[in-house]
């Protein structure tokens, strides 16, 4: 988000409110600086508009940098979710809001026609009164550096702290021709022209998303970077 655009939007027009990410964002895997955090917490307050804050991967944040919810507590909803931290099927999420929303959050909660299965909940409860949630979070955390460590090894390069990287396509070969090539190998990746809204000729840059904790062996994982780097190197 650039936050010069908004404030100048804010002078002419009334912003009810802005979605954000501010911990590895998805997909880019950028944060925003807390400088950059404090400016937009100061807008909201200043110009009362509402933050929706999603930090789904708070828990790899390990310098525990200040959420929205912390500098603008009055003005933000704060989500995050157990299916990053314990496991992809465990569909719970929490939120964290100022009393003054209470009602309206209760009624919109009325309103939803979603309802996850109670065992899911109750696999949250149990994890959480047995102290096993920080369990799993150190056992996650310890893969995804493992992983990070082989994947710079290989692609000679520093990579965030994140489960997901991005990979650069070389400019001399075509996006379309490394997602066949590694199609047939059995290699799914994700491309960045998937995440861009005008599609795949809006940007000049391309790049692969990988996840280095998809696979929990460490030779069959180094042995799918080294075959990603070959396809995607010029022939």
């Amino acid at each position: 988000m650039k936050l010069d655009q908004l404030e100048d939007m804010l002078t002419t027009h009334t912003v009810a409110g802005v979605y954000v990410m501010p911990f590895r964002s998805n997909p880019t895997n950028v944060s925003m600086s807390i400088r950059r955090r404090e400016k937009l917490a100061a807008l909201s307050i200043s110009h009362n508009f509402l933050i929706i804050e999603d930090d789904y991967l708070r828990y790899l944040d390990v310098e525990k940098q200040k959420a929205m919810i912390n500098l603008s507590p009055s003005h933000t909803i704060y989500l995050s979710s157990f299916s990053k931290i314990v496991a992809p099927g465990i569909r719970v999420a929490l939120v964290l809001f100022d009393k003054k929303f209470e009602q309206k959050m209760k009624h919109s909660f009325t309103n939803l026609n979603l309802q996850e299965p109670t065992l899911d909940f109750e696999i949250i409860k149990y994890l959480i009164n047995h102290d096993f949630v920080l369990k799993i979070i150190n056992s996650q955390m310890k893969q995804i550096k493992t992983s990070l460590t082989l994947f710079e090894d290989v692609f000679e390069t520093t990579a965030p702290l994140s489960p997901f990287q991005w990979i650069k396509i070389n400019s001399a070969i075509n996006i379309k021709q490394v997602k066949d090539r590694l199609d047939k190998l059995g290699i799914h990746v994700l491309y960045s022209p998937q995440f861009q809204a005008g599609g795949w000729k809006s940007n000049n840059d391309y790049f692969i998303r990988v996840s280095i904790t998809a696979i929990n062996d460490l030779a069959k994982l180094e042995k799918l970077l080294l075959t990603i780097k070959r396809t995607i190197s010029p022939s």
